[in-house]
């Protein structure tokens, strides 16, 4: 039934099956801002929030990466295992120093949106652009590995061994009767 799926490459940089992460700790909100401005953040801190200035940040365009690397594996997973791939990515970004920061508007200053909000926000980034009946056909086209290479179907040639002219779309066509005696 096809090739069998290669787990995301990001799933060696932890210790955990990424269908089935730790729940805990659960990385609380914070109530005080954790940075002063944007260019505190680092390359693997993703700012939250709608616009043009969180897809040009460095942690948000790995973010998406990962996401992309994990969609094919999130495509074949089971409705239950889906949230726990998003909280496996979750806990990689933590894992390489990443936070996930929302900016307050007035004063500019970074707060931690917390475990919950940051899984919420990878569901609906690995859920984006996939198409919600996708099959194992999308998963392998994701991949690139389809191998449904279909071969095309060639017209029978003439008796004369010269290609058949179609002048008219076959939905025109009237059926002919054949004589089998």
């Amino acid at each position: 039934s096809g090739s069998p799926l290669r787990p995301p490459k990001a799933a060696s940089e932890v210790e955990f099956d990424i269908a089935d992460p730790p729940l805990e700790p659960i990385h609380p909100p914070s109530e005080e801002a954790v940075l002063e401005s944007a260019m505190e953040m680092t390359e693997n801190d993703v700012l939250c929030g709608r616009g043009g200035g969180t897809n040009s940040q460095m942690g948000n365009r790995r973010f998406r990466a990962l996401v992309r690397d994990f969609q094919p594996t999130y495509l074949m997973a089971r409705r239950r295992e889906k949230p726990l791939m998003a909280r496996s990515i979750v806990l990689i970004v933590r894992k390489r120093g990443g936070r996930f920061l929302r900016r307050d508007e007035e004063k500019g200053q970074l707060f931690e949106v917390g475990d919950e909000k940051a899984e919420a926000k990878t569901s609906q980034a690995l859920r984006e652009g996939l198409d919600v009946r996708a099959t194992k056909t999308a998963a392998n086209t994701l991949l690139g590995t389809d191998g449904s290479k279909r071969r095309k179907r060639l017209p029978v040639p003439n008796e004369d061994g010269t290609e058949p002219k179609i002048d008219m779309p076959l939905a025109n066509m009237e059926p002919i009767q054949v004589d089998t005696a």
